[in-house]
């Protein structure tokens, strides 16, 4: 069976299939969607400040959770690439940076590996 991961390298806690996501449902990925957290009272439900409105808060409804929203999901392989590709584009950053005229980093160098 296949090991799935989030983007930061930390398994996936859900089941994974191909999901169609987006405003219009014009966008196919391969993941599942995530609960979240209200954005507004942080998954408590409601709040003492809005006790003059009845303490529940607006956006979940007083559940503490908010939309789900797509997650992709990602195999080993897939994941190593794309964090070597953006170590390459970090790496051609700082070199770029370092390089710039008239700076004393320039004897420094850049350090990448890669």
């Amino acid at each position: 069976m296949t090991e799935y991961f989030t983007r930061d390298g930390s398994p996936y806690p859900a089941k994974v299939g191909r999901v169609t996501y987006g405003r219009n449902d014009d966008k196919t990925g391969f993941g599942a969607y995530l609960p979240r957290v209200c954005g507004r009272c942080g998954g408590l439900g409601g709040a003492d400040k809005w006790k003059h409105t009845g303490w529940t808060c607006y956006q979940c409804n007083g559940s503490g959770r908010g939309e789900p929203r797509f997650t992709p999901a990602y195999t080993r392989e897939q994941l190593d690439r794309l964090n070597a590709a953006a170590a390459k584009r970090t790496c051609a950053a700082w070199r770029a940076w370092f390089k710039k005229p008239g700076t004393k980093r320039r004897a420094k160098g850049a350090q990448c590996v890669a």
